[in-house]
């Protein structure tokens, strides 16, 4: 990880620094970015810097917890309406 010139060094992390971290794709991180779950510090008009510290915290909280949050919605929802979709086409559940 380098920090460009005039970066806070404490927001070192990258992208690719943060999908490694936890394990998940950069589309998830980034994906992370837009529904506001995490914050990074724009570092001109394409760059992303993160603090790892704060992206855990904000991801896992305080608790410790190991289940990350889904980007897109929430995972029941999603099981509910894949469900009503099976029962709308006559699909076994």
């Amino acid at each position: 990880m380098t920090v460009p010139a005039g970066a806070n060094p404490d927001y070192s992390a990258t992208l690719s620094d943060i999908a490694r971290e936890f394990g998940i794709s950069y589309r998830t991180v980034r994906r992370y970015v837009a529904a506001g779950l995490i914050t990074g510090h724009r570092i001109g008009p394409k760059l992303i810097r993160f603090n790892i510290g704060e992206v855990r915290e904000q991801l896992l909280g305080n608790a410790g917890s190991t289940r990350l949050p889904d980007p897109v919605g929430n995972e029941a929802t999603r099981r509910a309406d894949a469900s009503r979709a099976r029962r709308q086409f006559g699909l076994p559940a």
